[in-house]
């Protein structure tokens, strides 16, 4: 899947539906290609600045954060470069308007300064099913370590050896406070079976424990005055 692939087809025919929940997808775009990405970079930004989110035109009704994110690692280092809806914008290649301009107030990509975390994005070579990520016994992953926006690492790992460091990651998470208010949230009960809750959330995850610098964001000084 190279960078030709246009937004429409990623936000029409590259969102999921299981049951009544749909769910959208972000990509990676490293060394020329355009990958799947596992985790949603994007959800802690927007978290602490909730009057940002991006909101479609027709909206799904079941649904949250309903908008389709690009980012790419340059030269060691974790960038936005766009942000999609359903909105149309006449004049740009793919037919979609890119929400960056009016979110951030650029329209250059954004090196994500104020991120720290584990990203997950699938190989474009290995595994059966290219679309179906952790769920195959040989699937690889690409895992990358980012801080305040500078990729450390960038290693290969077995599902096996994912899921590890996810149960790891989940098992930290469970100690908070805020695990608690996330279940009552979801399902309006307290957490009774951490294992379920900990499959229902796979490598969202490493989203929740993200750390985020405030004082770096682009909105920090907006939202402050």
């Amino acid at each position: 899947m190279k960078i030709a692939i246009t937004a429409i087809l990623v936000l029409f025919f590259h969102v999921s539906q299981a049951g009544n929940i749909v769910t959208f997808q972000d990509y990676l775009i490293v060394n020329g290609d355009t990958l799947v990405l596992s985790n949603r970079p994007l959800d802690p930004y927007f978290e602490l600045y909730p009057d940002l989110m991006p909101e479609m035109d027709e909206p799904y009704t079941h649904a949250n954060n309903q908008y389709t994110a690009f980012f790419a690692i340059e030269d060691s280092t974790f960038y936005l470069t766009a942000i999609y809806t359903d909105k149309t914008d006449s004049s740009s290649s793919s037919g979609l308007e890119n929400l960056i301009g009016s979110i951030f107030n650029t329209s250059e990509k954004i090196r994500m300064d104020w991120f720290s975390s584990t990203v997950i994005f699938g190989t474009s070579t290995l595994g059966v099913n290219k679309k179906v990520y952790g769920k195959q016994k040989h699937e690889m992953f690409l895992v990358a370590a980012v801080s305040e926006g500078q990729v450390l690492s960038v290693k290969t790992l077995k599902a096996k050896t994912l899921k590890r460091m996810r149960h790891q990651c989940f098992k930290e998470f469970s100690r908070t406070p805020e695990c608690t208010e996330l279940h009552q949230k979801i399902f309006h009960t307290t957490v009774s079976n951490p294992g379920q809750f900990e499959t229902y959330l796979g490598n969202r995850v490493f989203d929740l424990t993200s750390q985020i610098n405030q004082k770096a964001t682009l909105h920090n000084n907006v939202y402050d005055s």
